[in-house]
Order: structure tokens, then C-alpha cells, then sequence
């Protein structure tokens, strides 16, 4: 007992663990439904070469809008200088706030050329800014491949 105890105590390790709130949306599933706003829907499209593309659906609000009418927006950040351009994805996440204060949901489509370290700094970047809150719920989702799949080669039997 007298020589298990410091061994234990030299030996051990302390770690500290992190969480990130998560909302996974599946395949045919929707995000959980958000109240009424004039921002309808807002997603946040990275590609591989670090370009951001922003599209929301925002509810028209002129005189000749039918109940529920909304327009596609959309805007295309490219890279900048030395790679992610954070500043200018919040500035424009910033003039979406604005249209709809009370939104707080986002989804993320990264790139699969995105490291993971990478992929936390852009939910980050989309929850806060130095101005205040932004979207903290940021839904993660999976950018669809512009390649059609490949199919398998196929197996010759092999004879004895």
C-alpha cells in the first residue's frame, strides 16, 4: 500500500474535456422548427477551397407579397488571404441578424477537406462575434458530393 500510492499519484493524468452543442439533422429529416420570423431559413455552405456561400430564405414583406412568399438570398465570400475569411462570414451573418433578431438557428455544410479543428472555429465564428451573439444553434450537415458515385468493380470468381 505504501508504494501504490505514489505510483498512482506519478502516474495519473488529469484531462480536461470540452462539449459542443450539436443539433444532427439525418438524411430525410428536418431541423427542429423554429418560431416564425422573417428569416426562414439560413445555411452556410464551405467549400473546399475555403469560399463561403450563404442562402436564406427571407419572407417578403412589400405591399404585393402573398401570406408566406419568401426569396432566395444568397452571397459568395471568397477565401481570403490566408485562408477562412471568419470576419467576413460574421460581418454578413451580422445583416441576417439584423433582419431577424430573434433567429438564433443556422445549419453548417463544410467541406470534407475541412479538418475538425477547422469545422469548431467556423460554429464559433457563427455563434459570436465581437458584437454579441449571432446563431448559437448551428445545426451540422454533410455538403453533397458534385460527383455522381462510382460503381464497384466488378469480382471475377477465382477457379481452383
Amino acid at each position: 500500500m505504501l508504494l501504490l500510492m505514489p505510483f498512482l499519484l506519478l502516474t495519473t493524468s488529469v484531462q480536461k474535456l470540452a462539449g459542443i452543442d450539436l443539433l444532427l439533422a439525418g438524411n430525410n429529416s428536418d431541423l427542429p422548427p423554429e418560431p416564425p420570423g422573417i428569416v426562414e431559413g439560413l445555411t452556410v455552405v464551405v467549400h473546399p477551397d475555403t469560399a463561403f456561400d450563404i442562402s436564406a430564405q427571407v419572407r417578403r414583406s412589400d405591399v404585393g407579397a402573398k401570406t408566406g412568399e419568401t426569396e432566395a438570398r444568397s452571397e459568395h465570400i471568397p477565401p481570403g488571404s490566408g485562408g477562412v475569411d471568419l470576419a467576413a462570414l460574421q460581418n454578413a451573418l451580422r445583416r441576417y441578424k439584423g433582419l431577424d433578431p430573434e433567429r438564433s438557428q443556422a445549419t453548417l455544410l463544410p467541406a470534407d477537406s475541412l479538418n475538425n479543428g477547422q469545422v469548431v472555429n467556423l460554429m464559433d465564428a457563427m455563434r459570436r462575434d465581437a458584437e454579441g451573439e449571432l446563431f448559437p444553434k448551428v445545426a451540422l450537415g454533410v455538403l453533397p458530393s458534385e460527383e455522381p458515385p462510382t460503381e464497384p468493380a466488378p469480382v471475377e470468381p477465382t477457379q481452383p
